[in-house]
Formats: structure tokens, C-alpha cells, sequence
């Protein structure tokens, strides 16, 4: 009689063991409308309180697709060491290789686009997806971003339009601001 719940406790001891291991076997993936609804908040709080709208033509797809032919373009030994961030600072310095801006902006556009993007890592459990979501949201806006039209100037009524992509082995989220004309 003693042994039967010494063996239900070994028993129930193996459960939780592989329950919490299969619990950390893959990646949870983060959620792009937790990750802009904290950008935007961060932007009202830290940068200037404007009024954020979604955008219904996605230009962060427009940005990241030209990243990613881009990337397809490039020599095996130069993908190893090819860094979207990188590419994205460049932009910022006005050389754009990868030609963003022309698939982003439309020809003689005087409305101002900015462009945001950041590494996703990988999270293991669902437990810190929310503070993942947060960092890359302050990642986002911290991180790197380039002005697609300089000249132009940001609104009080601004569309966000965002994209998730994988371009060689690592995931980004590319996130772009639209002024809207009043």
C-alpha cells in the first residue's frame, strides 16, 4: 500500500518533467500587434503625441520585399555577413542600395515615409512574450530607421504599416511611418 503512492508521485514527477521540457522545445512567436501597439506607445510618450491610423497599402511589405531581393542578389560569402540594421543605417545616410526607398516612395511624393526595423529573436516559452513584445517595440524605435524623405515633414495623423520577414537566417520586423496629409 505505501508503495502505490510513491510510485503515483514518480509517475506524476515524469510528467511534469517532460511537460516543461516539450514547454521549451520550440519558439513562441511574438505578436506584431503587440509589438506596434507598444511602439506607438512609445512614440506618443517619447518622440512627439501624434495620432497613429493603420495603413491599408502595407509599405513595410514594400520594404522589407526590396531587402529581400536585395539579399537573394548577393554572393553566398557576402549573405554570411549581409545585416538588414546595417542596410537600414546606410539608407539612413542616404546611399540605399538595396533600393527601399524607391519601392517605397511613389514617384514626386512630398509625404514624409519613415522606415523602422529590428532583429526578432526567438522566444522559448510563452511567458516572457510579452516582455518580448515590449523590448522589440523599444528595439524599434531605438534601432535602426532611416528617413525615406527627407525633406518631407511628419504630421499629426500618421499610418503605420508593418511586416514580418525572414531574410537569411535571422527575423525582422519592418515598420513603416506614413504622414497623412489633414
Amino acid at each position: 500500500m505505501k508503495r502505490l503512492p510513491k510510485l503515483l508521485a514518480l509517475v506524476l514527477t515524469g510528467v511534469m518533467a517532460l511537460t516543461l521540457l516539450a514547454g521549451c522545445s520550440g519558439g513562441v512567436a511574438l505578436s506584431e500587434k503587440e509589438i506596434l501597439e507598444n511602439f506607438k506607445d512609445f512614440y506618443k510618450v517619447e518622440v512627439y503625441p501624434i495620432e497613429f491610423t493603420d495603413d491599408t497599402t502595407n509599405y513595410a511589405q514594400k520594404a522589407a520585399n526590396a531587402v529581400k531581393v536585395y539579399y537573394n542578389g548577393l554572393a553566398e560569402e557576402k549573405k554570411a555577413e549581409f545585416d538588414v540594421e546595417e542596410l537600414i543605417d546606410s539608407i539612413a545616410e542616404f546611399n540605399d542600395p538595396a533600393g527601399v526607398c524607391d519601392a517605397v516612395v511613389p514617384n514626386g511624393s512630398s509625404v514624409a515615409f519613415e522606415l523602422y526595423c529590428t532583429t526578432i529573436e526567438n522566444v522559448r516559452t510563452p511567458y516572457f512574450q510579452k516582455q518580448m513584445d515590449y523590448i522589440v517595440a523599444q528595439q524599434l524605435l531605438y534601432g535602426a530607421y532611416a528617413y525615406l524623405t527627407p525633406s518631407a515633414n511628419i504630421t499629426d495623423n500618421v499610418a503605420l504599416s508593418s511586416q514580418i520577414e525572414t531574410i537569411g537566417s535571422d527575423t525582422y520586423i519592418f515598420m513603416v511611418m506614413r504622414s497623412i496629409s489633414n
